[in-house]
Parts: structure tokens; C-alpha cells; sequence
């Protein structure tokens, strides 16, 4: 999905932060949670080890659906909040500027 920057304007996808929609570190935790399982009472309790396993899942899960949503940070400016071209804001940023959303993105 296509957003708009407010900052500098630019059209195209966000990218991610290191610890957002990083698929890579969410397989990391889906591990940990794994390993956690199969441990069992590894951290002297399985109450403590049911609480990490808690931790890494929600976090993974986390993790992975940042991913599929796509990155709101502007790979032009670093700008964090990139806008949803649906959104009523973006649309009143294109029209002022004369914005035009590129071609082969436009259903």
C-alpha cells in the first residue's frame, strides 16, 4: 500500500524501523517461544517461563503483522508518520501541491 509523507511529499511504501516489521527478528522470536515450550521449567519455574513464552509470542505476532502492513517510516526523509492515501489528510496534500499518484499503483 501506497503513502504519502507530510514532510517531503513523497509517494511510494514506507519502510520499517530495525524493531518493527522486522520478519526476520519476529522467526527469531517465534524460535525463542519455541524453545521456551520445549524447556519447560528451564527458568526454575514454569510460570516465569509461561510469562517469556507470553513475551516472545505476543511480541512476534506483533512483529509480523507490522510487516505485512508496511513501514510508515519515509525511506526520502526519515519522516515517521506516513499518511494512508486514503486518508482525508493525504487528500487534501495532494490537491495542494499538485501531487500525482503514480500510474502503475492506481487501481
Amino acid at each position: 500500500m501506497l503513502k504519502l509523507c507530510p514532510d517531503c511529499n513523497n509517494i511510494g511504501k514506507g519502510k520499517h524501523s530495525f524493531l518493527s516489521g522486522n520478519i526476520y527478528l519476529a522467526i527469531i522470536e517465534f524460535v525463542a517461544v519455541a524453545i521456551i515450550l520445549v524447556m519447560g521449567q528451564a527458568f526454575g519455574s514454569k510460570i516465569l517461563g509461561l510469562l517469556f513464552g507470553i513475551f516472545f509470542l505476543i511480541a512476534g505476532i506483533k512483529n509480523l503483522i507490522d510487516y505485512y502492513k508496511g513501514g510508515t517510516i519515509c525511506p526520502s526523509c526519515s519522516y515517521k508518520p506516513m499518511l494512508s492515501l486514503d486518508k482525508p489528510r493525504a487528500q487534501q496534500l495532494i490537491k495542494e501541491n499538485n501531487l500525482t499518484i503514480p500510474e502503475e499503483t492506481q487501481s
